[in-house]
């Protein structure tokens, strides 16, 4: 274990045993894979996405690249507050993608943008998909996306060139066989996503 392993350790340890609620800026929805939800039992809400390889649930950004995810008994204590934790954790989410939407980027021969990556410091880069109008804009003809591994995503113009079209599935290839947590090659339409989060924002 090096010495970054070490400190997020001492960071979950930390945060699992503290009393109280952290910042509500710290909580964000994320994406994290459908397999952990097919026992239907999970500490806080969630959603299974049954058709796709990441579903939704929500946790907090913590320090070391750690995350603390919300539990049942912190949203009943928010939720007698007053507080609306869903649009707070989507604002901020929404935010960041504003800032910083992708890693990565390919060109389509003509220049125009082909596929982006999202690679994020914080680990979870799938989670900015909950945001898929801000990819929409730049992706006007649509766009698929992998998930190769839990913390990357990539994401492909409808009208990408086929040289590019060759080069992201080596890219997700070789992703995935090296993640430590791997998540397959195929590829999905932003629409099956879109679909499954319209109604629960």
């Amino acid at each position: 274990m090096d010495g970054r392993d070490s400190a997020r350790l001492r960071q979950m340890k930390s945060d699992v045993s503290a009393a109280g609620e952290f910042p509500i800026e710290e909580l964000r929805p994320v994406l994290i894979p459908s397999s952990i939800f097919e026992g239907g039992v999970w500490v806080g809400p969630y959603h299974h996405f049954t058709n796709l390889p990441v579903s939704l649930t929500w946790a907090y950004l913590r320090p070391q690249q750690t995350m603390l995810y919300l539990d049942h008994e912190t949203v009943l204590r928010l939720e007698q507050r007053g507080v609306d934790w869903r649009s707070s954790a989507l604002l901020e989410m929404e935010r960041e993608v504003g800032d910083h939407p992708w890693t990565h980027e390919w060109k389509n021969q003509s220049g125009s943008l082909g596929a982006v990556a999202l690679m994020h410091e914080d680990g979870i880069g799938p989670s900015r998909l909950i945001c898929p109008s801000h990819y929409n804009a730049h992706f006007p003809a649509g766009f698929s996306f992998y998930v190769p591994e839990r913390s990357c995503a990539i994401l492909i113009s409808k009208d990408a060139d086929s040289g590019l079209v060759e080069k992201i599935k080596s890219v997700v290839e070789a992703c995935n066989s090296s993640a430590g947590v791997p998540m397959g090659v195929l590829a999905y339409s932003s629409n099956e996503l879109a679909n499954s989060l319209k109604n629960i924002k």
